[in-house]
């Protein structure tokens, strides 16, 4: 005999916390984005002024939990994220014009007949809900976010 999944359940009060966590999302997109124009420029004038010869610019998410039953789970998950995306396109190489559909209001793909359908997702809300396994119950339990941007800065040495 099997057991049947239980069916998740959202309440108002989870709607909210959701709707909470969205909303620091989109501000740090925000808070993000006119710094990461600024290193965009400064890569590409490194690159104009011959300092460098080439970038790769990328960005990582990644979600983490003190919540004791991620602790249980995995042991030790102190420092180790629940679930992280190190394709996270939101900032990278890609100059603002490339890619500003990312920043659109809403990146929601629940249709119609789901409790969170008519809430507009930022991009990093999108990336969690839709591209990662992690379950309502999961999201629920995130204490914190990173967004991190890693640089790689390239120099061509010809050897012929």
């Amino acid at each position: 005999m099997t057991v049947p999944a239980l069916e998740f359940v959202f309440t108002e009060q989870i709607i909210s916390t959701l709707l909470q966590l969205n909303e620091r999302l989109k501000k740090e997109e925000l808070r993000i984005k006119p710094f990461w124009e600024k290193l965009v420029a400064s890569l590409e004038q490194q690159v104009k002024d011959k300092v460098i010869d080439d970038y790769n610019l990328k960005s990582e998410l990644a979600f983490f939990s003190d919540d004791k039953f991620y602790k249980r789970l995995y042991k030790e998950c102190e420092g180790n994220p629940i679930w992280q995306d190190t394709t996270y396109l939101l900032f990278s190489n890609h100059k603002y014009e490339d890619h500003k559909e990312l920043y659109i209001d809403d990146w929601n793909e629940f249709g119609e007949d789901h409790p969170m359908a008519k809430i507009p997702f930022c991009y990093t809300m999108h990336c969690l809900v839709f591209h990662s396994p992690m379950a309502w119950e999961d999201i629920l339990r995130i204490d914190d976010v990173w967004i991190e941007l890693k640089v790689e800065h390239q120099f061509l040495i010809a050897t012929k």
